[in-house]
């Protein structure tokens, strides 16, 4: 599974999650009735937001989730797909102002702080985005505390703070000891650092956990590259070759250095 595809079926779970806890109510008013059928209704116009939005159809997306937000102003869900929407065609002063929203509505919610320091970050806004991720990290009942301590390393690895990087992606291995972005982050910054017998021994934990990717399988040539262990290099560059033929990784083969951008 890509990645994107997974974020967009964490989201979908997100929705789900928050509309669940927003509809949780026992009173049979007419009034509260009628406003029940609008949370219905734009819990699932937010879910089709979500479809549209793995499908590549942005306009329709736009259409669902503008429409969820009308029936439901408050729903912290449909906030949230409305900033990832928005993002996602770089229209960024709307994309925070529905993240910033979500966060108002929900603001315990791990994953919704989690979200909107994704975000933060993308615009290279570092501070506010590392407090949001704290933030997140520090919620009770937040159950994937090694995702936002992996963007939060993610983003100091991006603001130059290579060390404190590294600190954050060994928190989210505390965490979860088999996080494979995790593994693969830790395993870069080493090699980043020239530290590549332990990048190798990150990366052996990575392929273990989740198998073979362009990227690991790029690390794992240019870390056994540079250690001098040329048959296993070879092997990496032949699997990287035969199974991502395609791939931007095995595009660069052979055009290496061993800088940072080696290790990348």
């Amino acid at each position: 599974m890509s990645r994107s595809r997974a974020f967009l079926l964490t989201l979908l779970l997100l929705c789900l999650v928050l509309a669940g806890c927003a509809s949780s109510g026992s009173t049979t008013s007419a009034r509260q009735q009628q406003a029940d059928a609008a949370a219905k209704a734009a819990e699932t116009n937010t879910q089709l937001a979500v479809g549209y939005l793995e499908k590549g159809d942005t306009e329709l997306a736009l259409e669902k989730i503008a429409r969820a937000l009308v029936q439901d102003p408050e729903s912290a869900g449909a906030h949230t797909v409305a900033g990832v929407i928005y993002e996602r065609i770089n229209r960024f002063d709307d994309a925070e102002k529905h993240y910033r929203q979500a966060t108002k509505l929900a603001p315990n919610n791990g994953d919704v702080l989690n979200n909107y320091g994704q975000f933060l970050c993308k615009v290279e806004r570092y501070q506010d985005s590392i407090r949001y991720f704290e933030r997140a990290v520090e919620q009770p009942f937040y159950q994937n505390p090694e995702v936002a301590l992996t963007n939060a390393g993610t983003c100091l690895e991006q603001s130059g703070q290579l060390g404190a990087a590294e600190d954050r992606y060994r928190q989210a291995l505390e965490a979860n000891e088999r996080y494979p972005d995790a593994l693969y982050m830790l395993s870069r910054a080493l090699c980043k650092r020239g530290d590549d017998f332990r990048a190798r021994a990150f990366l052996q934990r990575l392929q273990a956990a989740r198998g073979d990717s362009p990227e690991s399988l790029w690390l794992c040539y240019a870390i056994e590259t540079r250690m001098g262990d040329t048959k296993t290099a070879s092997d990496c560059a032949r699997q990287l070759k035969s199974y991502y033929p395609e791939s931007s990784q095995a595009q660069r083969l052979g055009q290496g250095n061993q800088n940072d951008e080696y290790c990348g």
